[in-house]
């Protein structure tokens, strides 16, 4: 069984008690405000809650979401997260800019960027 298809099934199984476990507090979760979360965070959060999965699975589960949402961004698409937020991909237009060191005016050309828009749950915490 592949790591991806082994968290949906533990997930989807683990579903219900989550939903009725009241939400931590985030005042509680000093620990975590004092720094940054990166992707060893997420697969070491993964490993924590799932007891069966190695350390190594957990990483390349996370590794695998962000690929996801990596490819769906680079074809244009959107990238919805219930309950979290929404990624897309948004054209900047050209601008214009003064170079600091001669004060010439320039023109910043327009690029490909991404965009995040929390959701409505999210942006109540």
């Amino acid at each position: 069984m592949t790591p991806v298809v082994r968290i949906t099934s533990i997930i989807e199984r683990r579903m219900k008690p989550f939903e009725t476990q009241p939400q931590p507090n985030p005042s509680s979760n000093e620990h975590l405000q004092s720094r940054d979360v990166n992707k060893n965070d997420l697969s070491k959060a993964i490993h924590d809650i799932h007891g069966g999965m190695s350390h190594a699975d957990a990483l390349k589960i996370v590794d695998r979401i962000l690929d996801i949402i990596k490819q769906r961004l680079v074809r244009g698409e959107k990238v919805v997260i219930s309950g979290f937020g929404c990624f897309r991909v948004v054209a900047r237009k050209d601008r214009k800019g003064i170079n600091p060191q001669t004060g010439d005016s320039i023109v910043i050309r327009g690029r490909k960027a991404v965009s995040f828009r929390p959701s409505k749950y999210l942006k109540s915490l």
